[in-house]
């Protein structure tokens, strides 16, 4: 059998063949594939699935997102720590509340009663420290001078603090000599997205 015929014959017994072939190559991707949410089983969809920036505030709907949805980084959350007595407070800094804060930006608040048990003039100091740095502080001249025993002032020190790791918020206070304790000192942090100094 020559070649010719061979070519004709299978020309002839393959026509259908080479025909659908033909089109599913030149006309088939023409038409785009579209994927309905219908069309995927729940929970399929990946996040590796999902290119980048490809969901925005636009594609989602308000009020479904929550906390939890959120990165740390992202969330408010405050962090509190308060001694709920009187403690001794001596001649030397002494820290009397204090939180332990992931790296990110606070405000940070620290309150104490500070209160004298002497008829003599106490000098008080007072600091607020956020990572090893001393972000306010307060002198209090004179407590007591004057009064009887037991004259008491209330404090409060803050600021807006970011810290590029881990750390301490503490409030920390001492005084010059005599007897003398602090009353339910307290620290808080308050994780907030940024803090502007202005």
């Amino acid at each position: 059998m020559r070649t010719t015929q061979r070519i004709r014959r299978h020309l002839a017994g393959n026509v259908v063949a080479y025909a659908a072939l033909f089109i599913a190559l030149t006309i088939a991707p023409a038409y785009a594939i579209t994927v309905r949410s219908g069309d995927i089983v729940d929970g399929q969809v990946k996040r590796q699935d999902i290119a980048r920036d490809a969901v925005n505030s636009t594609k989602i709907d308000d009020g479904s997102i929550v906390p939890r949805d959120l990165s740390l980084g992202a969330r408010s959350r405050a962090y509190f720590d308060q001694d709920k007595g009187f403690a001794s407070v001596g001649t030397t800094y002494a820290p009397y509340a204090s939180v332990t804060v992931p790296k990110g930006s606070y405000v940070v608040y620290g309150h104490g009663l500070l209160n004298s048990n002497d008829t003599d003039t106490q000098v008080w100091d007072c600091e607020l420290v956020a990572g090893g740095t001393v972000v306010d502080f307060l002198e209090i001249v004179p407590l007591a001078a004057n009064f009887a025993a037991g004259e008491r002032e209330s404090i409060t020190l803050m600021a807006a603090v970011t810290l590029g790791s881990s750390g301490a918020v503490v409030l920390r206070c001492k005084h010059n000599g005599g007897s003398a304790n602090i009353g339910w000192p307290s620290v808080t942090a308050v994780r907030v997205a940024s803090v502007v100094n202005q």
